[in-house]
């Protein structure tokens, strides 16, 4: 039964989300939600930034894998994208948890079933 359960820091993971930005492939932010009191005030420039700097890593590395994970020191920023790549979700956070990853990527995927038609205009 032990093994069954989720670790004790995943339990509280509400906790751990700080804001939730859905971002689309022309960087406009299209959806933001902030879960705590202190949010990012300029949405434009953290649109811009973020695919700024996916763009500039995947030329730097030499890949063309997605981005999925930038740690800055207290915070980390979680990114899933869009099966058409239409849109990516960026989630800010205090800790990586496996159980954000994966209601980030369940997010994803709700948000393209529903709104697909929609996002490609």
């Amino acid at each position: 039964m032990k093994e069954s359960l989720p670790p004790a820091e995943e339990i509280n993971w509400r906790d751990e989300i700080i804001h939730l930005y859905v971002i689309s492939s022309e960087s406009v932010i299209t959806s933001d939600y902030s879960f705590a009191e202190t949010t990012i005030t300029d949405s434009d420039l953290l649109s811009e930034g973020i695919s700024g700097i996916t763009i500039l890593l995947k030329e730097i590395v030499g890949s063309d894998v997605q981005l999925k994970i930038i740690y800055h020191k207290d915070k980390k920023l979680l990114f899933e994208y869009d099966t058409d790549q239409q849109f990516l979700v960026a989630l800010l956070v205090n800790k990586n948890l496996n159980i954000l990853l994966t209601k980030l990527k369940k997010l994803t995927n709700q948000i393209h079933s529903v709104f697909w038609e929609t996002i490609k205009k």
